[in-house]
């Protein structure tokens, strides 16, 4: 996926379910890919169009908090956050201001949540340490 991101200045995501804590973790690492691709100099603007989380008040309060950490943290990285709700999405997918639309068949929750076996566990760095769903990815280029 990081290729079609690479040159992009703006990038909406649209995932209903960035929710859970793995959930938000997957959209961190994303960001955090994003963050190591661009020139150190240069900013780029992402929109995270999601659902809010409604079942529990305290669920909600964890999702609120976790995007406003992720948000701050990706300032330092230059990545301008923007968080948008919207109720009614269902499909999931990636669209660059370099002509790339990524339709994500699960979303960026395509790997099972796990507790670390410790701060040093691997999967913490690693994708390819963690166990994945099984998923489809298409890639269109929109012109």
């Amino acid at each position: 996926m990081l290729p079609h991101l690479v040159g992009a200045t703006e990038i909406e995501v649209v995932d209903p379910y960035i929710r859970a804590p793995h959930q938000l973790r997957n959209f961190y690492d994303l960001l955090l890919e994003i963050v190591g691709a661009k020139a150190p100099e240069s900013t780029v603007s992402v929109k995270l169009v999601t659902s809010e989380e409604k079942t529990r008040e305290d669920w909600n309060q964890a999702q609120l908090i976790g995007l406003v950490e992720i948000k701050n943290a990706m300032a330092e990285g230059g990545v301008d956050l923007d968080v948008e709700f919207r109720t009614g999405l269902h499909d999931r997918q990636i669209t660059t201001d370099t002509g790339w639309r990524i339709m994500l068949g699960r979303g960026l929750d395509i790997f099972h949540p796990f507790t670390g076996s410790g701060r040093y566990d691997l999967r913490h760095r690693f994708q390819q340490f963690r166990r994945a769903r099984a998923t489809t990815v298409t890639y269109v280029k929109v012109e």
